[in-house]
């Protein structure tokens, strides 16, 4: 007959119920709460992130359309406001592929509009515009069968020129004794914030014709 001690023992060990030991890794439900709680978050921070990224791109076109005309009104006022006084210059409309546009020609200003390395030229310089694919339009300098250009994608450009004997604003200018007092550069650009326009203007020295008639009683720039 077994004793006490072990009796117990045995009916203890046989009346407990085993215990289930539960898988540490997740279940299906918990995996996809956490997938649509990651999507959630995403598709709440991409607006946010694409919306950055939006603005900073704008920002920096805006910049870059500053710089570029900020530069070219750097470079035309600085050429023609020491241009020599014998210069000769012309604005005359062209036919380019069935569009009437104007190109403007200096002549005789052997050192005006260098660029890179090529130095002084006795070659005609031309400021000509050009349609682009995309309906809008560049700005081009052409000497010597080199070019260089000005500005890109633009909706209108367009030249005006003050005539200070009759102190009025002309569409061309195809008097080769007198230069203009003004010529003016109006713009529409077309930037990450909708049209831009600008209007650029440039004092010239008086062509010798100029300086005669002044001292005649004529009026001058």
């Amino acid at each position: 007959m077994p004793d006490g001690t072990g009796g117990k023992k045995k009916r203890r060990s046989m009346g407990t119920v085993p215990k289930i030991a539960r898988n540490p890794a997740f279940t299906l439900l918990e995996t996809m709460l956490a997938i649509l709680i990651l999507a959630l978050l995403a598709g709440a921070v991409f607006p946010l992130v694409r919306g950055g990224l939006a603005a900073t791109d704008m920002a920096g076109r805006n910049e870059r359309e500053e710089e570029s005309l900020a530069a070219l009104n750097d470079f035309l006022g600085k050429t023609f406001r020491v241009l020599p006084m014998n210069t000769v210059i012309t604005a005359c409309p062209e036919d380019v592929n069935g569009t009437s546009l104007l190109r403007l020609t200096i002549e005789q200003a052997p050192f005006a509009f260098a660029w890179g390395q090529s130095g002084a030229s006795f070659d005609p310089v031309a400021l000509a515009i050009r349609p682009q694919a995309n309906g809008l339009y560049s700005l081009f300098l052409n000497r010597g069968g080199k070019t260089l250009p000005l500005l890109h994608d633009v909706k209108h450009i367009g030249w005006r020129f003050f005539d200070s004997r009759s102190r009025s604003w002309r569409e061309d200018w195809r008097d080769q004794m007198a230069h203009p007092a003004i010529i003016e550069l109006d713009l529409e650009a077309t930037g990450a914030e909708g049209d831009r326009p600008a209007n650029l203007k440039f004092w010239l020295p008086p062509m010798t014709g100029d300086l005669v008639q002044t001292s005649s009683g004529v009026s001058g720039p």
